[in-house]
């Protein structure tokens, strides 16, 4: 982290919000070294150029932009308390499904079959070789089928992994614990897909089960709350076995009616994620706005000048005085990234 303290006759919140668009623009992109660990160093950030207009006109630029920030805050702050009502109305969309009063089984006697991903030590992010699910492309009732890497496997090994339409993927280690015991629905994917070691396949009884009830049921009330119980943390990770899972109580209500709540709950998480990609949306543009606000200050577009400000040279000449340096406060910058 760089400490960075103006001179006088420089604003700190003018350098501040100076920075925050010299990196929009990638204006430090350049000065930047190594590639795990990324890092600015202390002299190149000194070669950066700001634009430096007369005193008055820095504390113009700073209203203005506080100005059009303070509306830009408020909207961000109602489009994240909806994002939370929404999250909320998942929630409660789920708990409503679950209420009935049915026969429970052990997962034991409603799965045909169960069983752990194939370990690859070596991955590639293209083609050739066998697709393969990240761990990551598991999240509640949600399988991102795009999120994978290629393994290259023998095609007898890869065969005994390959998931299918209506499996069930649940998610045996995750470093967010919250995360562990995730399951989604496998839907038709566009190539024959591995699961890998930390991801658990599940096969269930469609005679019993409907696999997407199943899903659901895992997402919310006893058989989720079972799940969380039977989390283990070993070596600082928190996992959960197949075995454990076997013992996990499901809801087995009439064939008709898993379906007629399949069916239901679908199309209100349907309904809910419609609002929240209008709320991203909303997030992207009020990101795109703040930048937008930011180029416009500081190309000179934002706020009038004025003829009545000090000249340069009076600028310069209070920069570069010995004692210049600002006694408000200073402007930390992260060094690495």
């Amino acid at each position: 982290m760089h400490r960075v303290r103006p001179r006088g006759g420089i604003i700190p919140e003018y350098l501040l919000y100076a920075v925050m668009w010299l990196s929009q623009t990638n204006a430090f992109e350049p000065h930047v070294t190594g590639s795990t660990i990324k890092h600015l160093p202390q002299e190149d950030l000194r070669m950066l150029r700001v634009p430096l207009p007369p005193l008055n006109e820095q504390r113009r630029v700073v209203a203005a932009i506080e100005e059009q920030f303070s509306h830009l805050d408020a909207a961000d702050a109602s489009l994240a308390a909806a994002a939370r009502r929404l999250e909320a109305l998942r929630s409660a969309s789920l708990a409503a499904a679950m209420k009935g009063s049915w026969d429970e089984r052990p997962w034991s006697e409603v799965i045909l079959s169960l069983r752990n991903g194939v370990f690859v030590s070596r991955h590639a992010a293209t083609p050739p070789g066998t697709a393969i699910f990240r761990i990551s492309a598991v999240r509640p009732l949600a399988l991102n089928v795009d999120d994978i890497r290629y393994a290259s496997l023998a095609e007898s090994e890869a065969s005994d992994y390959l998931v299918n339409e209506g499996d069930l993927l649940f998610t045996r280690y995750s470093g967010n614990p919250d995360l562990v015991g995730a399951c989604a629905r496998v839907p038709k994917l566009p190539q024959p897909t591995l699961h890998p070691d930390k991801l658990i396949r599940v096969v269930v009884d469609r005679a019993q089960v409907d696999p997407a009830f199943v899903a659901i049921a895992c997402a919310t009330g006893r058989a989720s709350e079972a799940i969380r119980a039977r989390r283990k943390t070993t070596a600082g990770q928190v996992g959960i076995a197949g075995a454990q899972l076997k013992s996990v109580p499901v809801p087995v209500p009439p064939l008709e009616e898993q379906r007629r709540i399949v069916a239901e709950v679908e199309a209100r998480l349907s309904a809910l994620d419609a609002l929240r990609a209008s709320i991203e949306r909303a997030q992207r543009r009020s990101k795109a706005l703040r930048a937008a606000v930011l180029a416009r200050a500081f190309t000179g577009e934002l706020v009038p000048q004025d003829p009545g400000d000090e000249p340069a040279n009076v600028l310069l000449d209070c920069i570069r005085a010995p004692a210049a340096l600002s006694k408000q406060q200073d402007i930390l910058l992260y060094r690495q990234a």
